[in-house]
């Protein structure tokens, strides 16, 4: 939804850096967020060296250059989120497990 409507939230996602006091939809959407993140640093599907801060900064960042490659016409909703979903995905696997998967 966020890739579709990249020009409707491209301000909404901008707000959220560290001066932005968030309202309580925004407080309930990054609580819900961090659980997800916070589920995959303590089940291991997320590399062991990245913190939950390390993530939702990581996440963020994708979301916003998605946004923003929709508004801009660069990408079409479909491509950018799997662009944002991949990247995000595979890059911060944890690639032991998923290289004993591949093997076993």
């Amino acid at each position: 939804m966020t890739a579709a409507d990249g020009s409707r939230y491209a301000a909404l996602l901008n707000r959220f850096g560290p001066s932005h006091k968030p309202g309580y939809a925004e407080d309930k959407i990054g609580m819900l967020l961090r659980g997800l993140l916070q589920r995959g640093i303590d089940d291991g599907t997320f590399r062991s060296d990245l913190t939950l801060e390390d993530l939702a900064f990581l996440l963020g960042c994708l979301l916003q250059a998605t946004a923003r490659a929709t508004a801009e016409h660069q990408a079409g909703a479909e491509k950018a989120a799997a662009l944002v979903t991949s990247a995000f995905l595979h890059g911060t696997e944890n690639r032991q497990d998923a290289s004993a998967q591949d093997q076993g």
